[in-house]
């Protein structure tokens, strides 16, 4: 849509005011996307520039006008400047090859499918998919993880008896990442210190079949009742809630963790398929911010560590503030032994790194860290 007006609007559409920008948007949906006649379109984005914007009325009509006799690019032409803000396009131009650059544009420009985890102690992934198939999805096995599963024409999910019973949790491939690299064993003690909603607690119970002893904190008490109607649904056991921020958690004496698994706050780069609105964020475009907290997350998470014990770290983007330069210098271990084959090609110096693919991945870093 910006493609469209951008050449209509003389000063650029930075000179614009964020409420005539958006209402220039609507107007250029109705009229490249949907079916509204041309001068509906036009009249209805006319009149909401009504009151304070009244201003704008003659450049809203003008430019709309103009756009009125484009036809929408086709994926072909798009580019990653038409899909996201200048300079979050330009930031991932810098750290994206030519062909990395469409894949990102044609995962923005799609859907993804939807991934879901089995629940295997519930379930076998076997039953599982017999049952979906049954209600008319299309089930496919995910080629990065194990049971785990890529679904299309999945029915309303308050109508699968499947969800009810805690059989499976929606959680995508790569989400699934960070649990399955820590590598819990039974009778270990494990920290989750940014757990909700509780997928990947979930997921670190679901590897050991409930064997494991977890702390799981988040600091918003609205995510930690989720998170607890979540672990009630899934048959989550040996798990304790705390409603914490990480960084003024502490623990009594020697009671410290086997592992822990820190998936921290980010910039949310890698999830922008599934959160367009993200696009337009301010956060979405300061890496730094977030690296500034995620280095002192995972110095503090160290310090709660056994000796000898693990940390995964890991987040939703690719920036590389928020990679490469947070755990620059710690030690990182091998992971290449926990993955799939298939996953092996987004290994780099021994870390996870998954940029906009059109493989059903979310954008995604995990590492795996040893005092």
């Amino acid at each position: 849509m910006d493609r469209s007006l951008r050449a209509h609007v003389r000063k650029g559409l930075s000179s614009l005011s964020t409420e005539i920008l958006n209402i220039l948007r609507i107007g250029a949906y109705d009229l490249l996307f949907m079916r509204t006649p041309d001068h509906a379109a036009v009249f209805e984005a006319v009149e909401l520039c009504k009151g304070k914007h009244k201003y704008a009325k003659g450049l809203v009509n003008a430019v709309l006008r103009k756009v009125a006799q484009l036809t929408p690019p086709s994926e072909e032409e798009m580019k990653l400047e038409d899909l996201l803000p200048n300079e979050l396009a330009e930031k991932w131009c810098t750290l994206l090859s030519e062909e990395g650059m469409k894949e990102a544009t044609t995962s923005l420009l799609h859907e993804s499918l939807l991934s879901l985890r089995v629940n295997t102690t519930q379930i076998t992934s076997e039953n599982l998919k017999k049952e979906l198939e049954e209600v008319g999805a299309h089930v496919q096995e995910s080629p990065f993880v194990p049971n785990s599963f890529l679904v299309k024409n999945l029915p309303a999910l308050n109508s699968l008896p499947a969800f009810h019973r805690g059989d499976f949790y929606i959680q995508n491939s790569s989400s699934q990442l960070p649990a399955i690299i820590l590598d819990p064993k039974p009778g270990e003690t494990i920290l989750d210190a940014c757990a909700a909603p509780g997928g990947k607690t979930i997921q670190l119970a679901n590897l050991t079949q409930n064997g494991v002893k977890i702390m799981a904190l988040d600091k918003n008490p609205v995510s930690l009742n989720k998170m607890e109607e979540n672990l009630t649904r899934m048959h989550t056991q040996n798990v304790s809630l705390l409603q914490e921020d990480f960084l003024n958690f502490s623990v009594k004496g020697d009671e410290k963790f086997d592992r822990i698994l820190l998936d921290a706050p980010c910039s949310g780069w890698g999830v922008l398929q599934e959160h367009p609105e993200w696009r337009w964020s301010k956060d979405i475009e300061a890496p730094d911010h977030h690296a500034k907290n995620q280095r002192e997350m995972i110095e503090h998470g160290l310090s709660l560590l056994k000796p000898h014990g693990f940390l995964v770290y890991s987040v939703c983007t690719f920036s590389k503030e928020e990679t490469w330069n947070v755990i620059q210098g710690l030690n990182r271990t091998k992971i290449q032994n926990l993955l799939f084959p298939s996953l092996h090609p987004f290994v780099r110096d021994e870390a996870i790194y998954i940029t906009p693919n059109t493989q059903n991945l979310d954008g995604f870093f995990v590492a795996k860290i040893q005092i």
